[in-house]
């Protein structure tokens, strides 16, 4: 059986609402079936029949027209389908259409009569037009859009008669042979080609193009050759790589400039360097550190110090200038000299504080003679007061001669001495500047022009020994290079871009009658650029898939259109304005909702379809969705023609004066239906079940489940495989409405491995539930599909049924083989199940796994091994994880299993030889010392010398510190025979290890420590350990041990040994110059401390100061050591050294110092 014809009725009154639908349907051959369904919209239908029997054509379309009238004559009108009243389709019929137009309606054909009959008034001329030459309220161009919008069939000899007799006002009128070609080709009648021969010099060519192909001509008499080698898209990468360099700006250099930057570059001899990094640069490097990339390594460091060739000649030509402007004013300042020493005596003669009020700003003002700025009561005072003096002839004339003298001292420049001027003359002349500077400028030296301006009339050629921006000139340079290149570069892009456009219209124009070239087409469509260069050929492909109604083409473009940003607005100062304006946006964006609309009223069919191919675009996780700030749901406010579509009468969602939709989120209650047309899409099933199997977005998911969830008829005659498509789908609501239809095939084996796939685990669920052996058997990848499957639900479904089947080893063939780390970790485990003889078969692969970066591999192969009771599997463990051990980790967790394994191979860590232990303790690797630190344990201490258990009392590892520590404590005899190796415990920078080592050293008895040994213990760096040293010393100290103590411990750098050595100075160095010499490293260093160690500085100094006295040898040393140290900027020490050098000089004569006495002068009175 095959529906031929199917009206959909509906019935509103109130709450009352009630649908009636009538199918006509082929039975066989020539016979045929009126049925008829009825019932609650919304509610499952009364189905019924008019015809017992099958009848022929005619009496069923009588059948099925009589019941169609009786029903609308009760109040139903139609919602979908033939009315047999007016004779015109509504909507998408269930049936599919005919290839030939629809047969219009009555009202349809009224309107299209009434068109045809306007084209006939305007080919009669003007007699019909009113003054503005509308005719009803149209002008030509419109009423010809429309007949070609509506495409009235019989329109072609009514394009021909107007030809014939076009109004006067029409024939310069470019957009009426646009509209005449636009119609035309869209009557897909061959008679238009008449008409579209007459104005093909007045129409673009690519629409004679697409409507000559639409009236039937011959591609190869319309089209230009193809050419096969071209990429549209990578012709489009090209453009806009050109389009990016085209944007940039690179400023030209005049032939002044460039001769100067040449001379500037002369003077650094990087003509050369700069001039074949040039000839080497390409447009690409403009996007990189040019200058860096092109210039060799020594030319950049030059060009980047930016130092001038001749740095001195700068200041000297400044320096010249201003010694002769200065004279220059002070010339002419002599001129007022006299008034403002009298202004100045004045002012001295008056209390200016009182006549000024106090005001400090005012009275320094008056004071240099800045009065011109003095206004009001302050002027009028100062006046005033000038006046009372009696002494001021012409108060005026001394105000303004005031004012002279001030600006021309106020011009002076720094003062240049006479010496200097000489200076820089020679300057000058030995880089021949002398004649530019003192003979050409300045004679023309004037005390009214601005003093620097003059650094400017220096020649070109001097300037350029003195510049300093050496990289800007540079870069300069290269932005002329790249401004060369760029015009070589945009040749060829105006023929490329023409080439491009011109080839990928025409083979849309060739697919919209050769189907075979529908995908080619798409393609570039898909990638046709919006902006820049591309504008022209995106608003061609735009227009013409509007003319061909191709709905697919059209929303792609659409939807380009509007997630693309525009260039800007145009703006009528702007010498080149931007392609895709902002206006060109906002027009295109109200287009193609003005396209709906014409759809939704004259062809709902196209409607749906153009809705539907812009709805399933909308993406969720593009950037054209956003998050609402309060409920953070998301909506896409720049995708007007989705939003119009939606929201056209929403409650919610409102569009601001810029066209972006919004929602409110504050409101509550929404539209019953807020769509644009909703009621084209009560019955447009096959539109809302193409939406719900392509779309992208939870909202418009929402939206096609909302619509189409009532049309339980339509629903219930969809194929199993519509519902399987639609059970994997990531919503929802959309997920359990096809599992609610597909209840009735649970156990069919595709139905089973579609709920598997789903998205939602309450649907996977019926999958996993209606699995049974028979499916394992019937699909031998099953298993491994389940095993491989992104649902952690599913993997486990798999993993226990794997660990219970009764032969699962036969499986690790078929696991071990596969690369998937899930499923090799599945055979892992499954090996561990297996017998110890058995899992020395896998023996390399178990190994492998143990050091595999897969953490599921590793911990698998873990259990396996280890599950093995023998020492000598143990021992092969164990030199596999060997080299990983002193290794960085690869990945999180591998050390620590890399340790659990160490730890698990306990029985064997007491036959690990000794040197490969020291090797894991003392590795730099913290992996290899954490397992050497596990092993340690069984390992005796005494296997170790004093020196290594005072090496690992270091190891950062607490454990090994611990261990050694414990080893030391318990071996105090080996301590103390090995003394000089076991101090190295208490250079420690643990704190707990070294606080532990001093207490071992602590408890010996006073009689180990002699001289030697505790100074080995002082001699550390760390406090606490010489603390304790000192603390030795003072416990144990003996006479005759003193100088032994002051001589080792001198050595010292500590600031606190320094100072507790200085307690032995007296007792043991004076009065013995040998001591005292040796200490001389000791007096050094504690002399040159600065703002520190002020006490030991003191005793030092006096203790010097006394043994100088004593021996000349001790006062030679002490003469050096004073004289190097009396540059000291401490006043007091720099005194002393003074003082204590004077009188060594004088009782030994010693002149090699700094001190010098100068004889007074002898004068007479």
């Amino acid at each position: 059986m095959k529906l031929i014809r199917r009206t959909t009725l509906r019935f509103q009154d109130g709450t009352s609402d009630k649908v009636y639908e009538v199918d006509m349907v082929e039975a066989a051959d020539d016979s045929y079936l009126v049925n008829f369904r009825y019932g609650r919209s919304g509610k499952p239908l009364t189905e019924g029949s008019k015809t017992t029997a099958p009848v022929d054509s005619a009496k069923a379309k009588k059948v099925a027209d009589s019941l169609l009238v009786s029903k609308m004559n009760k109040g139903y009108q139609v919602l979908m389908g033939y009315n047999p009243v007016t004779g015109e389709t509504i909507g998408a019929s269930a049936a599919a259409q005919p290839a030939a137009a629809p047969r219009k309606g009555k009202k349809a054909q009224s309107r299209d009569q009434q068109i045809l009959e306007r084209l006939q008034k305007f080919a009669e001329g003007d007699t019909h037009a009113d003054s503005t030459g509308l005719i009803d309220g149209y002008s030509l161009s419109r009423s010809v859009w429309k007949a070609g919008e509506l495409r009235i069939l019989e329109l072609a000899p009514a394009l021909q008669t107007l030809l014939a007799n076009l109004p006067a006002k029409a024939k310069d009128d470019a957009m009426t042979y646009y509209s005449t070609a636009w119609a035309a080709g869209r009557t897909k009648d061959s008679a238009a080609f008449t008409v579209l021969q007459q104005i093909q010099d007045k129409i673009p060519a690519h629409l004679y193009q697409f409507a000559c192909l639409q009236v039937g001509q011959d591609p190869a008499s319309v089209l230009p050759a193809f050419d096969q080698t071209l990429d549209a898209v990578q012709a489009i990468e090209a453009i806009q790589a050109f389009d990016h360099y085209a944007a940039m700006s690179f400023d030209r250099v005049n032939k002044e400039d460039r001769a100067y930057i040449q001379q500037v570059l002369h003077w650094h001899r990087l003509n050369a360097a700069v001039e074949q990094a040039l000839s080497q640069t390409v447009l690409a490097d403009a996007d990189q550190d040019f200058i860096q990339l092109r210039v060799d390594a020594t030319s950049y460091a030059t060009i980047q110090a930016n130092k001038a060739s001749v740095p001195e000649l700068e200041p000297a030509i400044m320096d010249v200038l201003r010694y002769h402007y200065n004279a220059l004013l002070d010339q002419k300042k002599h001129e007022y000299q006299a008034d403002f020493d009298l202004y100045t005596q004045l002012l001295a003669g008056m209390n200016l504080e009182t006549v000024l009020a106090n005001d400090t700003w005012n009275i320094a003002r008056a004071n240099e003679g800045n009065v011109q700025y003095l206004w009001g009561d302050t002027k009028r005072n100062l006046q005033n007061a000038l006046k009372a003096t009696g002494k001021v002839k012409n108060l005026n004339s001394l105000w303004q001669r005031v004012i002279n003298y001030y600006e021309l001292q106020s011009k002076r420049q720094q003062e240049v001495s006479a010496d200097r001027l000489q200076q820089c003359y020679a300057i000058l002349r030995t880089h021949h500047a002398y004649d530019d500077v003192v003979k050409r400028i300045v004679p023309t030296i004037n005390a009214d022009r601005w003093f620097y301006g003059y650094q400017h009339e220096v020649s070109p050629v001097i300037r350029s020994k003195y510049d300093t921006s050496l990289a800007y000139h540079v870069r300069r340079l290269f932005m002329d290079r790249f401004a060369d290149l760029r015009q070589e570069a945009l040749q060829p892009k105006e023929q490329l871009l023409e080439h491009y456009s011109q080839q990928v219209v025409s083979l849309y124009a060739l697919a919209s009658i050769a189907p075979d070239k529908r995908a080619v087409a798409f393609t570039a469509i898909q990638h046709a650029p919006v902006n820049q260069s591309f504008t022209a050929s995106f608003r061609k492909l735009y227009k013409m898939a509007e003319f061909l109604d191709d709905h697919a083409a059209l929303a792609i473009l659409n939807h380009r259109l509007e997630t693309t940003p525009d260039d800007g607005r145009r703006q009528s100062w702007r010498d080149e304005n931007p392609s895709f304006t902002q206006q060109s946006k906002r027009y295109l964006r109200r287009r193609t909702v003005r396209h709906l609309r014409n759809l939704g009223k004259f062809s709902p069919n196209d409607y749906l379809q153009l809705a539907r191919e812009i709805l399933v675009l909308a993406d969720d996780a593009s950037p054209a969705a956003q998050h609402t700030p309060k409920k953070q749901l998301i909506h896409f406010p720049d995708l007007v023609a989705m939003n119009f579509i939606l929201h056209r009468h929403s409650h919610l969602y409102e569009q601001d004066y810029k066209g972006a939709w919004f929602l409110q989120e504050n409101r509550q209650n929404e539209a019953n239906q807020p769509e644009a047309f909703a009621t084209l899409w009560a019955y447009a099933g096959q539109d809302l079940l193409y939406v719900l199997r392509h779309c992208k977005a939870a909202m418009v998911n929402d939206f096609a489940y909302r619509r189409l969830q009532p049309q339980t008829a339509f629903l219930q005659e969809q194929t199993q495989a519509t519902w399987l498509e639609l059970v994997v789908r990531p919503y929802e609501n959309t997920a359990l409405l096809a599992l609610e239809h597909l209840r009735d095939s649970l156990q069919q084996t595709e139905v089973v491995f579609a709920l598997l796939n789903a998205q939602f685990a309450a649907i996977r669920h019926h999958g996993l539930a209606n699995l049974t052996p028979e499916h394992f058997a019937q699909q031998p990848d099953l298993l491994l599909n389940l095993l491989l499957s992104p649902h952690d639900d599913v993997q486990l479904f798999a993993k226990n049924y794997v660990y219970a089947m009764p032969n699962n080893h036969t499986l690790l063939p078929l696991l071990l083989a596969r690369p998937e780390p899930a499923l090799q970790a599945l055979g892992i485990a499954l090996i561990g199940k297996l017998s110890d003889a058995e899992k020395r078969e896998y023996r390399v692969l178990l190994f492998n796994a143990l050091t595999d970066e897969n953490a599921e591999l590793r911990r698998g192969a873990r259990l396996a091994v280890l599950s093995v009771n023998d020492a000598a599997f143990q021992k092969d463990i164990f030199a596999h994880i060997l080299p990983v051990l002193f290794k960085a980790e690869p990945v999180e967790g591998y050390s620590d299993d890399m340790l659990a394994i160490v730890q698990a191979v306990a029985p064997i860590h007491a036959e690990i030889d000794q040197n490969l232990l020291w090797r894991l303790l003392t590795a730099k690797s913290k992996l290899a010392e954490r397992a050497g630190a596990i092993i340690l344990s069984a390992h005796p201490a005494d296997a170790f010398s004093i020196k290594q258990l005072a090496m690992l009392t270091k190891i950062p590892t607490l454990q090994v510190r611990t261990w050694a520590m414990a080893a030391l404590q318990a071996d105090s005899t080996r301590v103390t025979e090995q003394f000089a190796e076991a101090v190295r415990i208490l250079d420690n920078r643990w704190d707990d290890t070294r606080a532990q080592a001093i207490a071992l050293f602590a408890a010996f008895d006073a009689d180990f420590w002699t001289s030697e040994r505790v100074v080995a213990v002082c001699d550390q760096v760390y406090h606490d350990v010489q603390q304790f040293g000192r603390e030795l010393v003072l416990r144990g100290f003996e006479q005759g041990e003193g100088e032994t103590y002051l001589l080792q411990l001198s050595q010292h750098p500590a600031n606190n040994v320094q100072l507790f050595v200085s307690n032995f100075l007296q007792q043991y160095a004076s009065g013995k110059p040998d001591t005292i010499l040796q200490l001389q490293g000791y007096f050094n260093t504690v002399l040159s401390q600065v703002n520190r160690g002020r006490l030991v500085k003191d005793r030092v100094i006096a203790f010097l100061f006394t043994e100088s006295g004593k021996d000349e040898q001790v006062a030679r040393m002490v003469a050096a050591l004073f004289s190097e140290q009396s540059l000291s900027r401490v006043i007091a020490d720099k005194a002393r050294y003074i003082k204590t050098l004077f009188e060594l000089q004088n009782r030994y004569g010693i002149q090699q110092t700094p001190v010098r006495v100068i004889a007074p002068a002898v004068r007479a009175f």
